[in-house]
């Protein structure tokens, strides 16, 4: 009796809609939740001094070169203070990968928000204006598909608005990140360039598939000291050795063989036993 009940109520497709809808508000709720519940606890256990240090490494190791964050009984204190930190100071300090992190969960929230205004403002009510949820389904108009487009007649013109809407939302989003990408080539650019001493992106080289006869570092010295005379600092090669990795591998293993058996020859000795390890040898 119930199976047919339940396979008769997911027949009917607005109740099929109302049901999945609850699904997914129930489990929007539940992660909206957790996300703040970790975000309060990030939140406080950064503002305690004793887990500074693990939060704040930079402000440990390197106290002249990374900005100090102003100390505050507010928990979401270093979100303003992070947005609030000038882009030059932010490349010099923390980096262009911080920075760049920044920018694009503020991309991800401008999309977001413009999602759920229009969602809110414009699809809510639009879908709010049908009966075809109350008409079709005995909820006494209290389910959550009322506010969804289950509610919307399949024979209605409204859907191009839900169209139109899923259109513009696409559209800043990809302009967003068109922007986004422009603007980290810029920033990129600048970094490269950047004439605030003598930073290793100026100065530095990564080759791959170097020759043989110049995988060591006096023949790389050589061969760029005579292409660029008096102007290479250093040279450092690292080399794909797998045969000597295996060899490696060996050396550890038969270590470890010896010293296990050193430890039972000591402790059968410690305990006068005539008995004695075997060591094999291959």
């Amino acid at each position: 009796m119930i199976g047919r009940r339940l396979q008769s109520a997911l027949a009917d497709k607005a109740t099929a809609y109302g049901v999945t809808t609850n699904v997914i508000i129930t489990n929007l709720l539940i992660n909206f939740g957790v996300f703040l519940a970790c975000a309060l606890i990030f939140a406080l256990s950064k503002a305690r001094p004793s887990l500074r240090k693990a939060f704040s490494p930079r402000t440990f190791y390197c106290p002249n070169a990374t900005p100090r964050e102003p100390s505050s009984w507010h928990p979401l204190q270093w979100m303003y203070y992070v947005r609030a930190l000038p882009e030059d100071v932010f490349m010099k300090k923390i980096g262009l990968d911080a920075l760049m992190f920044v920018k694009t969960n503020a991309c991800l929230a401008r999309s977001l928000s413009l999602s759920a205004l229009i969602g809110c403002f414009v699809l809510v009510p639009v879908n709010t204006s049908f009966g075809y949820i109350r008409a079709n389904v005995h909820s006494g108009g209290t389910s959550f598909a009322q506010y969804t487009i289950a509610n919307v007649s399949e024979q209605s013109s409204v859907f191009y608005i839900h169209v139109l809407a899923a259109y513009l939302v696409t559209f800043v989003s990809m302009t967003g990140l068109r922007n986004l990408y422009l603007e980290y080539v810029q920033l990129r650019h600048l970094h490269l360039l950047s004439r605030d001493g003598r930073t290793p992106q100026q100065h530095t080289v990564m080759l791959h598939h170097i020759p043989k006869p110049l995988q060591s570092a006096t023949a790389m010295f050589r061969f760029f000291s005579a292409i660029f005379p008096g102007q290479v600092a250093s040279i450092a090669i690292v080399l794909r050795l797998p045969h000597l990795h295996e060899l490696i591998a060996k050396y550890h293993f038969c270590v470890g063989r010896f010293e296990h058996a050193l430890r039972a020859t000591l402790s059968s000795a410690k305990h006068g036993s005539p008995r004695r390890p075997k060591v094999k040898r291959r």
